[in-house]
């Protein structure tokens, strides 16, 4: 694939072994994936031992030009029962290459699933030079664990640059400070000391 904008996929079953997504199973050089959305009526399935690389949005990028930024996936990626040696499964995408971008990405109330415990809300792997920024997620299921937190990637959330976080986190000014369970209502104008890691409005959520 080497450009997709402004596309909606819904109620489709996707069926693959690896490099599979809802938009685009492998991004080459130069390739752009663009403000598209995939629902939660797409199931994206691997149905061999062995898979790899499977994405709500994009399964693998080939090439360290593509770029992958503002699109929202709420897809199931997962496995048929009984299958081993599954991995590299994201919300977002599968494996993400070196130097490629990842930016301004949303996985919302997708389910993630693969054999091996390697999976994430966002990511599956991601290679180090990685141009990955602002994805988040939130009420993901990933390998089984529903509302899942720290999985943005398979090794954990990527704090810098918020490159694969959830939006569950706030953080608060010196001297404010929560008690147990909070439930918080901020109105008014937050003062620069106080910030989300969620910042930006994507498309009437933020």
């Amino acid at each position: 694939l080497n450009r997709s904008s402004d596309l909606e996929i819904t109620d489709t079953r996707i069926i693959g072994y690896s490099n599979t997504g809802g938009i685009a199973g492998q991004c080459g050089a130069n390739s752009l994936v663009d403000h598209c959305t995939v629902t939660s009526t797409v199931a994206i399935y691997a149905i061999q031992s062995g898979a790899r690389r499977l994405g709500g949005i994009v399964g693998h990028s080939s090439s360290m030009t593509a770029t992958i930024t503002n699109n929202t996936s709420s897809a199931t990626v997962a496995i048929k029962d009984g299958l081993t040696g599954c991995e590299n499964f994201g919300g977002i995408q599968g494996s993400v290459n070196s130097e490629e971008t990842l930016s301004n990405n949303l996985a919302i109330g997708a389910t993630v699933k693969d054999s091996n415990g390697k999976s994430g809300a966002i990511m599956g792997n991601n290679d180090i030079g990685a141009n990955i920024t602002n994805n988040y997620y939130i009420n993901c299921t990933v390998n089984g664990t529903a509302n899942a937190l720290n999985v943005g990637c398979s090794t954990g959330d990527i704090t810098g640059n918020s490159a694969a976080v959830s939006l569950h986190t706030l953080t608060l000014a010196d001297g404010i400070t929560t008690t147990t369970a909070p439930t918080i209502t901020i109105s008014g104008t937050l003062s620069s000391e106080s910030s989300y890691d969620y910042l930006y409005i994507y498309d009437g959520v933020g």
